[in-house]
């Protein structure tokens, strides 16, 4: 009776190490992937983000390209101010430009923004922890 007893309980510590090391193996991957839909998830709000900014500078610009009360100076400010604030007050970090141009009736507003990559070993899968997301938006202004 004492074998079988002595079986038994061997038998239990063996799962006990068993279930440690299965554990210790599952958990990194486990966080490993729900970092990277963090990451994901976070790529494409800021994604969002920018495209709207865009949107919203080149509507404004659309809307105020041929008012004469105001300076180019001015105008551009508000077309900047419109594409960058909401950026500013979603998205983290400094890296962020914007680009007016009006070519051919057609105005555009670029907004650019570097997304930082907060995941571990991503310099094994990009060449830089940034990514620059970008979207052009063009309103069509008639010609002067």
């Amino acid at each position: 009776m004492k074998s079988s007893k002595l079986w038994l309980t061997n038998y239990k510590k063996k799962e006990e190490g068993q279930a440690v090391i299965e554990t210790v193996l599952v958990i990194p991957i486990i966080l490993t992937l729900v970092m990277v839909g963090i990451t994901v998830a976070l790529f494409i709000h800021a994604n969002i983000i920018v495209t709207m900014s865009a949107s919203n500078g080149a509507r404004v610009g659309a809307s105020i390209w041929h008012d004469t009360e105001k300076t180019m100076a001015e105008k551009e400010e508000m077309i900047k101010n419109a594409a960058l604030s909401m950026v500013e007050s979603s998205l983290s970090g400094e890296e962020r430009r914007y680009k007016i141009s009006e070519v051919d009736g057609m105005l555009s507003v670029t907004v650019e923004y570097d997304f930082e990559i907060l995941l571990p070993f991503s310099n094994l899968v990009f060449d830089h922890n940034t990514v620059t997301i970008d979207h052009t938006t063009q309103y069509y202004i008639g010609e002067d």
